[in-house]
């Protein structure tokens, strides 16, 4: 599908190779996803429909980075150097946040119900209210478990989901990979790093 970015106060497409900064809006519509890879190698896959922002961004050995969630639903896959003490890497949506060290996790915020969900995927992803900034009332979810956090409400008590709503939910957050047009390699091939901050 397609995608967008918002950077000084206009929409433009974005597409296979082009970088994305800090306080970049980045909006898909219906029937597209986009995946962007993070200089510490986290992943945000974003789900059709969305609009996600980056906040904050820092590499290194206590790395820190912030999302927020506008719209739709996105998957996190976050590298262990946020398992670092002072490491920190959150999602924010209208109603909630989600925070990991190491992990990843499944978000979306229903703008139609206000509501947020947080989906665990590995490890425990903690989830607070944007009520409760000081997390007294949040609750960890585990694999496969799910929270939902309405405006002004505190998190649910996670649950279980089924094989079939995880698997759901799992396709609406994922992209397939795309072919960069400017690459050399022949399809079927590994594409090599073009820089060192690159992994194969």
């Amino acid at each position: 599908g397609t995608a967008e970015r918002l950077r000084g106060g206009a929409w433009a497409p974005l597409v296979q190779g082009d970088a994305v900064e800090l306080g970049d809006h980045v909006r898909t519509p219906a029937g597209s996803r986009v995946k962007l890879l993070f200089r510490d190698d986290s992943v945000l896959t974003v789900g059709e429909g969305s609009e996600l922002v980056i906040d904050q961004q820092v590499a290194g050995a206590t790395p820190t980075s912030s999302f927020s969630l506008l719209a739709g639903k996105m998957r996190a896959v976050v590298n262990e150097r946020y398992q670092a003490q002072g490491a920190a890497f959150e999602v924010k949506s209208p109603t909630a946040i989600a925070g990991v060290r190491g992990t990843s996790f499944i978000a979306g915020y229903d703008r139609g119900k206000d509501e947020t969900q947080v989906v665990g995927l590995e490890h425990m992803t903690a989830v607070r209210s944007v009520a409760d900034p000081q997390g007294v009332n949040g609750v960890l979810v585990g694999p496969g478990q799910s929270t939902t956090v309405r405006r002004g409400a505190m998190p649910s008590k996670p649950i279980m989901l089924s094989g079939a709503a995880l698997q759901l939910l799992k396709t609406d957050t994922t992209a397939k990979e795309g072919r960069n047009p400017n690459a050399s390699n022949t399809p079927g091939e590994p594409r090599l790093p073009r820089n060192p901050s690159e992994r194969a």
